[in-house]
């Protein structure tokens, strides 16, 4: 019994006119899809067009897929238009100027994305309520999963931009029928959800118009064009920036000395780690024949680079390993060298002499050592002796025994004075190859690093 007070309480002190306006609503409702037909475009005339207006409210990017020319988006899609049975004289509802009513009751226009692409991230139509006031007008507000075709362009990849379409238009319906416009020069881009990838520039509207030759009637559609940047400064870090350090390592062997003996190893190793960043960075890219990237361009100008530097590593190694018995340097070799070390001012290790100069000095001052001593026409120091002396052929006997002794170890001597001038030779032609390949070495150092800063300034400018 306490409950049933309450509730007469309730009823007694509540005023009447929301009880009244909720019976008031439902009979509204009632009498306007008591005799409605939700196929039938909502004109009273048949020649009357059916103004559509759309806007849309772009709440996240959820994925840019450059590789399919794929866009994903999540939009608020809004539709206006007038539907002539549904009117009302708000005084006979007590005021009610607005109502409610589902989607799927009334008639809405097949407004569709023409570049769609189904895919497991599209969803349906959801069947939201649209609002309608009392004049006819029709408010449909739902949310929307959309993948859409988008030409991309990325030649300019990591620094690209891109303008990506969503144009909607009636399906089935011509432009004498039902009119497709633009509601804003804008889209609404108020509610966007900041993206890690992309910058959101602009979305403009325009409406687009086309007719046929074999049919008179126009065909409107509505087109929002949204721009995107992306955000370059995750490339730059984890793609550029290491491609670039290993391509001026690649370059560093040059100044490695060649008898460490991993010069040539460095410059293959910086070879194969940018062959293997480019393969990475092509496979986000999509696959076309048209242009190359310029990413693409300044990992192939890389990869060259280093692919020659590593080459002609080779060549360096040859100079300055020229085995067991080296060939003297061609004059216009040495000439080229001595000519790049003034101009640079280098300081060698090796003297300015030549090789011939330093060998004729060390054959003058070793050939001292045999000629300084006074001789006959025989070898040996004259002495006189007496005929008469009985001694005389004794000591004429020993003195050809020593000239025998010393003839043979002038001999000897001769022979370890040429050894040690032909090893003191090949020192030195040795050491003057080894001059050449560090010039060369350096003179290609500098002229790769100039084609690379060149080639970079170029390729990014």
């Amino acid at each position: 019994m306490r409950i049933i007070r309450y509730l007469v309480a309730v009823l007694v002190l509540c005023p009447g006119r929301d009880v009244v306006g909720l019976s008031e609503e439902s009979r509204l409702i009632t009498d306007l899809l008591q005799n409605y037909v939700s196929k039938a475009r909502p004109v009273l005339e048949s020649e009357t067009v059916v103004t559509v207006s759309i806007d849309i409210s772009l709440a996240q990017i959820i994925r840019v897929d450059a590789k399919n020319q794929q866009i994903v988006t999540n939009l608020w899609m809004r539709l206006y238009w007038k539907d002539e049975y549904l009117r009302w004289n708000e005084t006979e509802y007590h005021g009610a100027s607005t109502i409610r009513i589902p989607s799927a009751d009334i008639w809405t226009p097949d407004i569709v994305l023409y570049n769609k692409i189904e895919g497991d991230e599209t969803s349906d139509i959801p069947n939201t309520n649209a609002i309608i006031t009392s004049s006819g007008d029709v408010a449909w507000l739902y949310p929307v999963t959309m993948v859409s075709s988008c030409k991309m362009n990325v030649y300019r990849f990591p620094f690209d931009e891109h303008v990506c379409r969503l144009q909607f238009g009636s399906w089935t319906y011509d432009g004498f029928k039902v009119n497709v416009t633009n509601r804003n020069a804008k889209g609404d881009s108020s509610s966007f959800i900041l993206n890690e990838q992309w910058d959101l520039l602009d979305i403009d509207a325009v409406r687009n118009e086309l007719v046929y030759p074999c049919c008179p009637e126009p065909y409107p559609d509505a087109s929002f064009y949204i721009s995107i940047r992306r955000k370059s400064l995750y490339f730059m870090f984890y793609v550029i920036s290491p491609c670039a350090m290993m391509a001026v390592m690649g370059l560093l062997v040059f100044l490695m000395p060649p008898d460490c003996g991993e010069k040539l190893s460095v410059g293959i190793t910086m070879l194969l780690a940018l062959v293997v960043f480019a393969q990475i960075i092509a496979e986000s890219l999509p696959a076309t024949s048209r242009y190359i990237p310029l990413i693409g361009q300044f990992f192939g100008c890389s990869v060259c680079i280093v692919a020659i530097s590593s080459a002609i590593t080779v060549l360096v190694l040859n100079i300055h390993f020229r085995g067991p018995k080296p060939t003297p340097v061609p004059n216009w070799l040495r000439t080229f060298v001595q000519k790049v070390r003034i101009v640079f001012r280098q300081n060698i290790r090796v003297q300015a002499l030549t090789v011939d100069q330093q060998q004729n000095n060390l054959r003058d001052k070793e050939g001292s050592v045999i000629t300084d001593r006074p001789k006959t026409s025989n070898g040996f120091t004259e002495v006189n002796f007496d005929r008469n002396d009985n001694r005389s052929s004794e000591l004429s006997r020993a003195y050809a025994m020593m000239q025998r002794k010393l003839d043979e170890q002038s001999a000897m001597l001769k022979r370890l004075v040429d050894k040690v001038q032909e090893k003191h030779r090949e020192e030195l032609v040795r050491d003057e190859w080894q001059n050449t390949a560090f010039v060369v070495d350096k003179l290609l150092l500098g002229a790769f690093l100039l084609i690379l800063v060149l080639g970079s300034v170029i390729i990014y400018a």
